[in-house]
This record gives structure tokens, sequence and C-alpha cells, in this order.
């Protein structure tokens, strides 16, 4: 991170995998910091459109390493959109 500041949120949102291009599952996304899962995630699943969001509190300072993790039998046998956002303030 350049600047520090408060992870407060994460969204996601699924969409139901088309015809053909699997079975869809539960997916799970997690906010880690500096290579340690914290406790802010959200789940839900690639067999149906739903957005989910989760809050928790994750304070990071600038220079630590924030990155989003995907996991879930969704990722597996799925092929459906999904996106995800983080709001930091």
């Amino acid at each position: 991170m350049p600047f520090a500041c408060t992870f407060t949120k994460i969204y996601l949102s699924t969409n139901a995998v088309p015809v053909g291009l699997g079975l869809g599952g539960a997916v799970t996304v997690t906010l880690y910091k500096n290579g340690t899962a914290t406790a802010l995630a959200a789940s839900g699943s690639s067999t149906s459109a739903n957005v989910n969001f989760a809050t928790a509190s994750v304070a990071v300072s600038a220079g630590d390493l924030v990155a989003l993790y995907g996991s879930g039998a969704g990722f597996g046998t799925g092929n459906a959109p999904l996106s995800t956002s983080v709001q930091c303030q």
C-alpha cells in the first residue's frame, strides 16, 4: 500500500455459470495483509447472481502488502463472471 488506511468492507458480486461452462459452487474472497488472511472475507455462490458484502476493520500501513485471495469449489467447477471490490478509508 502506498498509504495507511483501514479496510472496512469487501464486496463480492457473482453471476450464474452460463450453460455448458461448469457447475459452479461456493466462493469466498479474503483480504490478505502481508501474506496472512484477515477477518475481512465475503462469500457467495457462482450458481446464481448475488451480491454479498462483509465488514471488518483491517488497518494497514504504508508499505504493507495487500492481496485478495479467491477460494472455494466455484472456482474449480464453474466459469462465471465474478467481481469484487474493497473499501479503505
